[in-house]
């Protein structure tokens, strides 16, 4: 019995001194490094959410949003900014199947109505319906991933065609030069035997 407890004293006392053995002494520069205080500047960062604080990805993007009788209209997909940084609205995908064949359309931020009950966050529309959300153009500024690459294909191809014109152009002015520089080579020998 008192060895079985001396070799697991033994063992304790092994484990317990191994990682003291694996540290490091800090490096020359390192232990000044460490020790260096930094001077933090007031008034820009936050270390964590204030009480009347959230973050967009938890409350906003993502969420659901209904009619006042709690129909669902869609799920906002991202946030309109303003040219003085302030979020003016929200951009809902409206209607579709995960976000397939759904409409986006722009709701002004102060139109929305968010109440909390039990810690969870319904935000409405009280002043939409379903047939007003069907009747809406889509926002202007949506564009489906075929759309944008669409535009990326068209871009490409107005670049490469530009591309081509230049590279066509320069073709014809080096063709050109070459002209001229044969007949002037022509020219050279027929000069010269009527010049003695």
């Amino acid at each position: 019995m008192n060895k079985a407890f001396l070799s697991i004293a033994a063992a304790s006392a092994l484990a317990l001194s191994v990682p003291a053995f694996a540290q490091k002494a800090p490096e020359a520069g390192a232990s000044a490094t460490a020790t260096k205080k930094v001077e933090i500047p007031k008034n820009v960062f936050y270390k964590g959410l204030g009480p009347s604080q959230y973050l967009s990805k938890t409350k906003l993007i993502g969420q659901n949003v209904v009619t006042k009788d709690g129909q669902k209209i869609g799920d906002i997909e991202d946030l309109i900014i303003g040219s003085d940084n302030t979020i003016d609205g929200v951009v809902i995908g409206a209607g579709g199947f995960l976000n397939v064949g759904d409409k986006k359309i722009g709701v002004r931020y102060g139109a929305l109505k968010f109440d909390t009950k039990d810690g969870k966050t319904t935000i409405s529309l009280p002043t939409a319906t379903k047939d007003i959300v069907g009747a809406l153009e889509p926002y202007a500024d949506s564009k489906t991933v075929l759309q944008k690459a669409k535009e990326a294909a068209k871009k490409a191809t107005d670049a490469a065609k530009v591309g081509a014109e230049k590279a066509t152009e320069a073709a014809k002015a080096g063709m050109e030069k070459a002209k001229e520089a044969m007949k002037g080579k022509d020219a050279a020998p027929a000069a010269a035997p009527a010049a003695k």
